[in-house]
């Protein structure tokens, strides 16, 4: 580690800085991220995971590419830092949940890569830090991933950092370098000969703890930059000192605002009536909540049981201490909506039109400024049949979406890289960027029958997938079948 680093200045793409007075040697430059942030807990991990999987995509996967023997990835948010709730981490664990998510996202997105079959991942922290279990301050945590890793296991085995360093020269084939990796017992205790191939899917990260959609992407001009300054500097041993002090001062007290309540509705949107439960699952809390917009006090009603809302309600609900201590505020708007009629065609046919695109995007592109490479009728969502070439290409579906009853539908749209689908001319899901294959959700009212439908996509590098799925009264959520769509 260099002395000097360089923290105050906005360096998206590097993180921190290290000053260095000799040049990097070529086969490390040529091998190193040019755009991966590293040390800034003012930067996302989201946005790390964001950057790794579109560098991996551009590097490694398409014909004639290959991904090297060995690839390490920094994801820092484990630290923690100074709460920011407008910034999406409302609490020091946010950071934790920042951190979680993203290693989740990267390894969904690996394991729907070609190489899974042969990969493992070693996850491990740099050092426990103030992380002391009930054995010994010097411990910290291992995680192996692969489908050869033994499912749900926990080994008793001694192992160290050293322990890793062999595995890897072994699976490379390389001697080892000095006594430290020549000592320690391999990781051979975590693996089976009897792999498992599936997919690993991400589970979303509770947005009342830490909200990705308000961890703003460093890329955006809007982004936070004045926080940067107020980012830990890298292993302070005064703030670390000060920080331990604060901890054993506070210990058992309840001094640290408990976490917001979850509302849980299902879904903002409804008809006639809405049930609302609020819950806090990880702390023995009060909650309060009001429904006339205000902030909840410690004389607002306790919640006890389920409401039912019958008007559009803005429902606010704050989690309290005994002694008073509150959470910051939860707030969902619940709108009663009337359901968006059907649309009238005078004749349709199956299927849904289709116009193909080519062109490199990392974003979904204006394609009324676009020319048609070809187009046709579809008759589904199958992506497959309908491209060209691997990667750089997109798609706009349109025609019409046919629902058997009046009611609240969820559509999902999972797509590898992004997407959006409108209903009437409604955005109802939002699924755009260049990223791994992920899912999100909308809602929308609708009356039973055809309604006009555009659904819009593109395909970076990499992997490509379009599914789209609905959930409705007396419908299960599965993917939308074909005989729905018409044009």
């Amino acid at each position: 580690q260099f002395a000097h680093s360089l923290e105050e200045m906005a360096f998206k793409h590097t993180g921190v800085r290290f000053t260095v007075n000799y040049p990097v040697p070529a086969p490390l430059y040529d091998r190193s991220s040019q755009m991966y942030p590293t040390w800034n807990m003012s930067i996302p991990d989201q946005f790390r995971a964001d950057m790794f999987i579109k560098e991996f995509k551009e590097r490694w996967m398409g014909e004639g590419k290959s991904m090297p023997g060995m690839i390490t990835v920094y994801l820092p948010n484990d630290h923690g830092a100074g709460v920011r709730p407008d910034a999406g981490y409302p609490f020091t664990e946010s950071y934790m949940m920042d951190n979680d998510m993203a290693l989740g996202r990267i390894v969904e997105f690996l394991s729907h890569t070609p190489y899974w079959k042969s990969m493992a991942l070693v996850v491990t922290e740099d050092d426990p830090q103030g992380g002391v279990d009930h054995v010994d301050a010097h411990r910290s945590l291992m995680m192996v991933i692969s489908p050869y890793a033994k499912k749900g296991y926990v080994s008793h085995v001694h192992f160290s950092f050293g322990s890793a360093m062999k595995t890897f020269w072994h699976l490379l084939g390389l001697p080892y370098l000095n006594q430290y990796d020549f000592s320690p017992t391999d990781l051979a205790d975590f693996f089976t000969d009897e792999p498992d191939f599936t997919p690993y899917t991400a589970r979303p990260a509770d947005p009342e703890v830490f909200n990705p959609e308000k961890a703003l992407d460093p890329l955006d001009e809007k982004f936070d930059w004045g926080a940067f300054h107020q980012t830990p500097r890298l292993d302070d041993p005064e703030l670390m000192e000060k920080w331990n002090e604060e901890d054993a001062a506070n210990r058992g007290l309840e001094v640290e605002p408990p976490f917001a309540p979850l509302i849980a509705p299902g879904s903002t949107l409804f008809t006639d009536s809405i049930v609302v439960s609020m819950k806090n699952p990880y702390q023995a809390v009060t909650i309060r909540y009001t429904l006339d917009g205000s902030d909840p006090t410690a004389a607002a009603p306790a919640f006890s049981s389920p409401l039912t809302v019958k008007q559009t309600t803005t429902v606010k609900a704050r989690s309290f201490w005994s002694n008073g201590v509150s959470s910051r505020t939860s707030e969902i708007v619940l709108t009663r909506s009337l359901p968006r009629p059907a649309d009238q065609p005078a004749s349709v046919s199956p299927g849904l039109q289709y116009a193909y695109y080519e062109g490199r995007w990392e974003q979904l592109p204006d394609f009324a400024a676009l020319i048609a490479m070809k187009g046709g009728v579809a008759p589904g969502i199958d992506i497959q049949p309908l491209k060209a070439r691997e990667d750089g290409w997109a798609l706009a579906y349109t025609g019409y979406v046919e629902v058997p009853v009046d009611g609240l539908y969820s559509f999902f749209v999972n797509s590898d890289d992004g997407s959006k689908l409108f209903i009437g001319g409604a955005l109802v899901v939002s699924n755009d960027g260049s990223h791994g294959a992920m899912e999100r959700s909308g809602d929308i009212v609708l009356k039973a029958g055809k309604h006009a439908m555009e659904l819009l996509y593109f395909e970076d590098t990499g992997d490509e997938r379009l599914d789209v799925s609905y959930r409705g009264p007396g419908i299960g959520k599965q993917q939308v079948p074909a005989s729905a769509y018409s044009h």
